[in-house]
């Protein structure tokens, strides 16, 4: 507060001397301004739409000497440059170097109580409010912040903001602690770390790394989950537990050549029928049982069948008999072999075993007779005949 000086013996004062203890002149500056000693309980008002300037507080020293009082002074920016309060060569305000005004923000000088630098007696970094704002409890009458905060907002204790209006930017170099922290607007592919919200896709996170878009961490500053930079991939550092008990993959397979990558899985039917070498299922043939399960997985299809020809039509008796109507084409591996679990009504000798193979890039078994001491020979169409009863398994690669 300044000092209210008085003659000496005498209590009265002149309008002149309360003049000189309670008058506030205000002054307007558009650019770089040292405050001089005659300033004391002025205003200086800076007032520039586009060049930032610096207003000087005077020497300490000087200001210690006013004969006018404790020294004060306070300047008030009601225009959009950016006013920099400094202190006199290394003398210091609130600590720093200097302080720095943005439009509407005012600040009061007066010297520090060690006499060697200066302090803020009042402070105001808000800009216009037309709603409601509330400081640490203090609501004003009128209030909502209008435009960007750039400076410092907080009560004269620096406590904590209960609640602020709309502000369109806010920058914080410390923490912000809450209940929730609500977005309502989406993220746009330059940020850098962003959360947004849109009512289609909900919470979204959006980032920007050199390695990595986004990461989350576990208490120990580990990773958990890593988007790579520029990837639609995800990377999970521990175990994957599926609660819902589903994993489910497109219908269409995205093959990868990466041999640990599974990239494919399906369940379905097929329908098994009796081929000669023409492969054709248009020779009249008829079924009484004609079914057939598979479960593919990445490369490795699974298959299981049931057939039973009812009538052979036209097929050439003299060919050998092929399974037909595989789910998928074989590929160019090894073909791998057909197990029977059952073969009855056929006409082959006793002791005979029929078998299977899928040969490379086929979609077909052909099926084969261990008749003889050296090996097998082609099952022929003759030998499976009408009535026979086929059921079999087996596993093959695409």
């Amino acid at each position: 507060m300044p000092t209210l000086r008085t003659r000496t013996g005498n209590s009265t004062l002149t309008h002149a001397e309360l003049d000189a203890n309670f008058k506030r002149t205000v002054t307007q500056k558009t650019t770089t301004y040292q405050v001089l000693i005659s300033d004391n309980r002025s205003v200086i008002e800076g007032n520039h739409a586009s060049t930032p300037f610096t207003v000087t507080l005077p020497p300490v020293a000087t200001a210690d000497n006013s004969e006018t009082g404790d020294f004060e002074v306070t300047v008030t920016n009601i225009n959009a440059a950016v006013v920099t309060v400094d202190g006199s060569g290394a003398e210091t305000i609130d600590g720093s170097a200097s302080l720095t005004l943005q439009q509407w923000a005012s600040a009061t000088f007066a010297l520090d109580s060690a006499q060697t630098g200066w302090k803020t007696t009042a402070k105001s970094n808000v800009l216009t409010h037309t709603g409601a704002l509330t400081v640490s409890g203090v609501t004003t009458a009128t209030g909502g912040l209008v435009g960007d905060v750039t400076g410092t907002i907080q009560t004269a204790a620096q406590t904590n903001i209960t609640s602020v209006g709309t502000l369109t930017s806010l920058d914080v170099s410390g923490d912000i602690t809450g209940s929730t922290v609500k977005a309502d607007g989406d993220t746009s592919a330059g940020d850098l770390a962003a959360m947004g919200y849109t009512a289609t896709e909900g919470l979204i996170l959006t980032g920007q790394g050199s390695t990595n878009d986004v990461t989350i961490k576990n208490d120990a500053d580990a990773d958990v989950i890593t988007i790579p930079t520029g990837t639609t991939n995800v990377g999970i550092a521990g175990n994957l537990t599926v609660t819902g008990g589903q994993v489910a993959f497109p219908a269409t397979q995205n093959a990868s050549a990466n041999a640990n990558t599974l990239d494919d899985y399906e369940e379905g039917s097929w329908t098994p029928a009796l081929w000669d070498a023409s492969n054709s299922d248009a020779e009249g043939q008829t079924y009484t049982t004609q079914t057939g399960k598979y479960t593919k997985i990445g490369n490795v299809v699974h298959i299981a069948g049931h057939l039973q020809p009812l009538s052979l039509g036209t097929l050439t008796t003299s060919l050998g008999a092929r399974i037909g109507n595989l789910p998928f084409t074989a590929s160019a591996q090894v073909g791998p072999s057909i197990t029977f679990g059952k073969a009855e009504g056929m006409t082959i000798t006793a002791g005979r075993v029929p078998t299977g193979l899928i040969e490379e890039n086929t979609n077909y078994i052909e099926l084969n007779l261990w008749d003889a001491a050296t090996g097998t020979s082609l099952l022929l169409i003759s030998e499976v005949s009408a009535g026979a009863n086929l059921r079999f398994s087996g596993t093959y690669f695409v």
